[in-house]
């Protein structure tokens, strides 16, 4: 097999997982939550706010409301890319990935 081969190969293995990981999150959400739960989002496993939740009390102080959306959204960003990660686990095993590849 020559190296162009060998890249094509890999480019389609990529592609695959990629696509089967993508279809898998799709079907989860995670969130995240600030202020003892005022402020919630709601994101799904592609890293696409679906909802964001704010009790009344949050409203009071906008200033302290714009922080914790903020926290919230990094929250449950986080938890998203951390799906991301088990999610090609699951397919790739223990397969090193460059973060810069899971994580843009």
């Amino acid at each position: 097999m020559t190296g162009e081969e060998t890249l094509g190969l890999t480019d389609s293995l990529l592609k695959s997982v990629m696509s089967k990981v993508i279809k898998q999150l799709e079907q989860k959400t995670v969130e995240g939550s600030a202020g003892g739960g005022a402020v919630r989002v709601l994101m799904s496993g592609k890293q696409r706010v679906i909802r964001v939740s704010i009790s009344p009390r949050a409203a009071e102080d906008i200033g302290k409301l714009e922080k914790m959306v903020l926290d919230a959204t990094n929250m449950a960003l986080s938890e998203a890319r951390e799906l991301l990660k088990t999610e090609l686990k699951k397919l790739v095993g223990n397969i090193p990935w460059p973060e810069d590849f899971i994580i843009p």
